[in-house]
């Protein structure tokens, strides 16, 4: 008993060394308190699997017994087997009152069931008035807390605080610093969700300095994973893998197998941001792996981001299985996850050539973000759009909608999808002979994307500055030597990207030199351009192929004129 009071207040050692004292001093016990100090001592190790076996023989021996089911309930959940602890609670549940009224029962389903706002809400409520009626206190501040989570993380971002304050004020009258320090974590996950990011750091660490006191590690690393976000929203990377690691490693110790899919997931993020591709592929796998092994599967954003890498290494085939998988999975949980896959499916779609269907996804992807009133996830839809447009040859209405666009990710403070979405501006500026407006738009996407380690950012713009020194080179000395300096560009971007294996890049710069090349050497660009043609379509790029050919084509038939 002493050993749970150290966990309820988040003194893990401390739990794990009264654990290991009363397994040791159990031997002589009746078989049920023995069974009862083994489960206990399994949990304070973080083996929810061995925790869960041995509170079911108790469960199974007294199933009238609430606090058997409910630590069954609780194990089996710790160790992502949501879909065994709902029927536990399916039990509980059955049993006559007032053991069925329990509201714990409840408190634990809103954390068993698949993501549902709503229903995980009403469970709280549930919890909430029950724990109210019965004079419990502290279950009471937890439902709060946990009302605050969801409010947060749901549909109703404003509406937190009086859920938050008030769980944070019991904790804290109750002596219990772990409560205490996570409802501070939310309030900095409000903050942050706010545009505050340093005022969210400062209250995270205000939590950390709590935490690292206790020596617990489930919450501790909820507070470290949230911080290091903040810190990649600010593009501080170094500290936010750092931290996204010893995120890792709590949610390791704390056996919170979810969360630690969900940290190697974003360590990935982070390695694919510095064009570490087979280090990211490696880490999304893993994550998978362990995502297969939970109960309430939700795998997603890894396989659309998985596949995003495929199709950046040229492996369209692998790419488009991949996000086809996380379209399928995603009908289950419409949100967020839901339409960047579907959007991904555009993307593999588009290099794949077939346009039409990639314009069903993108408007898709764009109508579920309007219905979620995901505003950054809306204009990253149009952007992709009104890409798709350009390369169907319909430059003249994309200014309007990709300046709207540019607008809204300027508001957010989004770096990354605003220098995307400058870069296409200049596309089509290009295409519509405006080169001067068409250059500004590339030297102030070159500007905001200058400390990005991304190259899937900074390539492009290589490429597009390129193009814009070309077609606006007169034909004096000065002009050959800006296309000698945009060619050179060039081949030091190919460079780069064959290095990274960023083929599909690779590919983009090579049909832009031979866009150069061909009119110096006819013969030359036209043999490179046939080369590209087939390596190209060797790797299920379609679109890149027909660009080539058609490049080829043009070339060809203007000599034949001559």
């Amino acid at each position: 008993m002493l050993a749970r009071a150290w966990h309820e207040l988040g003194y893990e050692q401390k739990r794990k060394e009264e654990a290991k004292k009363a397994l040791d001093f159990s031997s002589d016990l009746p078989r049920t308190e023995r069974m009862l100090v083994e489960g206990d001592y399994y949990e304070s190790l973080a083996d929810h699997d061995r925790a869960a076996s041995t509170y079911r023989a108790l469960f199974e021996l007294f199933p009238d017994n609430v606090e058997f089911g409910l630590q069954l309930a609780a194990t089996q959940n710790a160790a992502g087997h949501g879909s065994q602890a709902l029927a536990t609670l399916g039990q509980l549940r059955r049993l006559p009152a007032p053991a069925s009224d329990d509201p714990r029962i409840d408190l634990l389903e809103s954390r068993a069931i698949p993501v549902n706002r709503p229903a995980a809400l009403s469970l709280l409520q549930n919890a909430m008035r029950k724990a109210t009626a019965q004079g419990k206190r502290l279950v009471y501040a937890r439902a709060r807390e946990e009302e605050c989570m969801n409010l947060i993380y749901g549909q109703a971002p404003d509406q937190p605080l009086p859920s938050c304050d008030e769980a944070y004020n019991i904790f804290l009258g109750a002596g219990n610093r772990l409560g205490a320090a996570d409802t501070i974590r939310l309030m900095a996950d409000f903050q942050a969700g706010h545009g505050h990011l340093q005022q969210a750091i400062a209250t995270d660490q205000r939590a950390l300095a709590v935490l690292q006191e206790l020596g617990e590690h489930a919450k501790t690393g909820l507070l470290l994973n949230n911080m290091a976000i903040i810190f990649a929203t600010e593009g501080k990377l170094d500290r936010a893998e750092q931290l996204y690691r010893q995120a890792k490693t709590h949610f390791e110790q704390a056996g919170d197998k979810a969360n630690t899919k969900i940290a190697v997931g974003n360590i990935a993020d982070i390695l694919y941001l510095r064009g570490n591709l087979p280090g990211a592929a490696k880490l999304y796998g893993q994550a998978l792996e362990i995502d297969a092994t939970l109960d309430h599967k939700e795998p997603e954003y890894l396989l659309y981001r998985f596949g995003d890498l495929e199709l950046t290494r040229g492996h369209v085939q692998d790419a488009h299985r991949l996000v086809q998988e996380a379209v399928d999975a995603s009908r289950s949980h419409p949100g967020t996850n839901a339409s960047g896959s579907i959007s991904e499916l555009g993307v593999v779609l588009k290099a794949e050539g077939d346009l039409q269907s990639a314009r069903r996804q993108y408007q898709s992807a764009l109508d579920l973000s309007q219905k979620m009133g995901d505003m950054d996830a809306m204009e990253e839809s149009q952007v992709a759009l009104v890409d798709l447009a350009l390369e169907e040859g319909h430059a003249d209405q994309a200014e309007p909608l990709l300046r709207a666009a540019i607008s809204q990710f300027e508001k957010e403070k989004v770096d990354p999808d605003t220098t995307s979405a400058y870069t296409v501006l200049s596309r089509a500026l290009l295409m519509q002979g405006n080169l001067e407006e068409s250059r500004k738009a590339i030297q102030h996407a070159a500007e905001l994307g200058h400390h990005s380690p991304d190259p899937a950012l900074t390539l492009p713009i290589a490429i597009q500055t390129a193009r814009i020194e070309v077609a606006t080179a007169g034909r004096d000395e000065a002009g050959h030597f800006a296309i000698a300096a945009a060619g050179q560009q060039l081949r030091s971007t190919i460079a780069t990207a064959q290095k990274l294996g960023y083929f599909g890049i690779e590919c983009e710069a090579r049909l832009a030199l031979a866009e150069v090349e061909i009119k110096a050497n006819p013969s030359r660009g036209r043999s490179e351009l046939e080369t590209l043609e087939k390596e190209s379509h060797e790797h299920g790029l379609e679109l890149l192929s027909h660009k080539a050919e058609l490049l080829a084509s043009v070339n060809q038939a203007s000599l034949s004129h001559q």
